[in-house]
């Protein structure tokens, strides 16, 4: 069976444990089909994956000058999020077929 995890590159918190879960799933048979963008793609891949895929980043988020999330900063930087969104969605079913992903 093929399990496809799409995750944020934003950070590496998500990608730490999705890495971890795939590593458990493939101990158990499955084949992982990763999708990304951002830092997580490099960390990925340095886990052994070779099935990871790069995909349109949807959102920015940004912070400030002292490390806070920033709304105005990530509202503009993102004005494009409802096309960044479609492209996205047709990049992962193209995944998705492509590698018959159960």
């Amino acid at each position: 069976m093929k399990v496809y995890i799409n995750l944020s590159g934003e950070g590496l918190g998500h990608a730490s444990r999705m890495v971890a879960l795939a590593k458990y799933l493939q101990k158990n048979g499955y084949d992982i089909v990763f999708a990304s963008y951002g830092k997580a793609i490099d960390f990925i891949k340095s886990h052994g994956f070779n099935k990871v895929y790069e995909v349109k980043r949807e959102a920015e988020i940004c912070g400030d000058d002292k490390g806070n999330f920033n709304w105005k900063k990530t509202l503009w930087r993102s004005k494009t999020l409802p096309i960044n969104f479609l492209i996205a969605m047709k990049q992962h079913k193209r995944i998705i077929e492509r590698e018959n992903v159960d």
